[in-house]
């Protein structure tokens, strides 16, 4: 089927001068000249190949076609002017419906409880969580929002930072008592650790201290692309880990994990909130890009 090219204002148009009962009560209303309605209506009419009104020096009236589309479109521009008002309450109201990325260990990090907190905050807003450690391209996705690690360089995007992230060496009581602590990046040579990437059982991580930078070389026991799992498999005591401050905060104050080696630290580039524009945002995006900020704040402390 043909798409169909006609202008919804000429279609009020018609809408108007059946309303109003003649060409010219409508034209006084909308302070136009007649003729000016008029050729719209023909135009209408010469676009849908039928005619819609009959005309006469005395009187207008719809012909049986005419009823019909009258009929059809005041309901569909009724729906349509609804969901207009709809959509454009979500600029002031935090409602609607938001697709979100975040890594696939985002929920194993403690946040469920957290965002469970933020929908019970904002009963008009559900979230669609998309997980997985792929850059998707967002635009073309339909994401609203992604929770991303690393520097955003893309200029059609907007990255808000979230975490600054910097790295300390943790392990589990247990991976201590058998192994011992190692007190230089060199002993880690030795050391069982646990990396997010690594080549035929080594890994590299660059940590920094009282000499400068030194990009020491660690015996990957196990590799995972998540952080949630490495700091799952370091409290497990599997061996040593390379993760965000941040994200291990409570399980050091439990005692869970204990950091090793606390004047050698790495850098990452952080944790940034992504979305495609900084304009026209709907209330929704501003309020839950608010929490994560928030969020990620409360971790840091």
């Amino acid at each position: 089927m043909k798409q169909s090219n006609i202008d919804l204002n000429t279609l009020k148009t018609l809408l108007d001068v059946v309303e109003a009962g003649s060409f010219a009560a409508a034209a006084r209303e909308r302070q136009v000249p007649p003729n000016t309605l008029s050729r719209q209506v023909q135009r209408l009419e010469r676009d849908l190949g039928i005619r819609l009104l009959q005309r006469t020096t005395r009187s207008l009236g719809l012909t049986s076609s005419g009823r019909e589309l009258v009929t059809g479109a005041r309901v569909a521009l009724a729906q349509l002017e609804q969901q207009l008002q709809e959509v454009s309450s979500q600029a002031k109201e935090p409602r609607g419906h938001l697709r979100v990325t975040v890594p696939s260990d985002f929920f194993s990090l403690g946040l469920a409880d957290r965002m469970a907190h933020f929908m019970e905050e904002h009963p008009g807003i559900s979230l669609e969580f998309l997980l997985s450690d792929e850059q998707v391209d967002l635009i073309e996705s339909g994401v609203d929002l992604a929770v991303r690690a690393g520097v955003v360089r893309d200029a059609n995007l907007v990255a808000r930072q979230l975490t600054e992230s910097r790295l300390i060496v943790v392990a589990s009581p247990a991976c201590i008592a058998r192994h011992g602590a190692p007190r230089t990046p060199k002993a880690l040579a030795a050391y069982p650790c646990l990396a997010s990437r690594g080549r035929n059982g080594y890994a590299t991580w660059q940590l920094a201290g009282p000499r400068g930078t030194a990009s020491v070389p660690v015996r990957a026991k196990l590799t995972a692309n998540g952080m949630g799992a490495l700091i799952a498999a370091a409290k497990a005591g599997l061996g040593a880990a390379l993760v965000p401050r941040a994200l291990v905060q409570a399980s050091l104050a439990d005692g869970t994990l204990v950091q090793l080696m606390d004047r050698y630290h790495g850098f990452s580039p952080g944790v940034f909130a992504v979305y495609p524009s900084r304009l026209h945002q709907s209330a929704a995006l501003k309020k839950l890009v608010a929490f994560l900020v928030e969020e990620a704040a409360k971790l840091a402390r």
